[in-house]
């Protein structure tokens, strides 16, 4: 249980992008928001975003990943997801 982070408008900005980067954007960024300024910038959720946010589409399986976070190396393979509701890792169902 790791104590949540502080997270700026830069931090903020680089996961936007991101998200919308991936082969399945979640996201699309409209705007300036580069440099040191991050200007305006508006984003807006895709409709396979919200089927993801709404639980019906697994994120890791439209998008690959591989990436550590609090030791755990996470990748599309892996068996486990965050279960908001239980506030617990969970195996994922396939």
């Amino acid at each position: 249980m790791e104590e949540r982070v502080f997270m700026g408008d830069l931090t903020l900005l680089s996961i936007l992008r991101k998200l919308a980067g991936d082969r399945n954007p979640m996201v699309i960024v409209r705007g300036d928001g580069g440099g040191q300024n991050t200007g305006t910038i508006r984003a807006s959720l895709t409709d396979v975003g919200a089927v993801v946010l709404d639980g019906g589409a697994d994120y890791a399986d439209l998008n690959s990943i591989d990436r550590w976070a609090g030791g755990v190396q996470l990748t599309s393979t892996s068996p486990w997801r965050w279960d908001s509701a239980a506030r617990t890792l969970a195996r994922a169902e396939r």
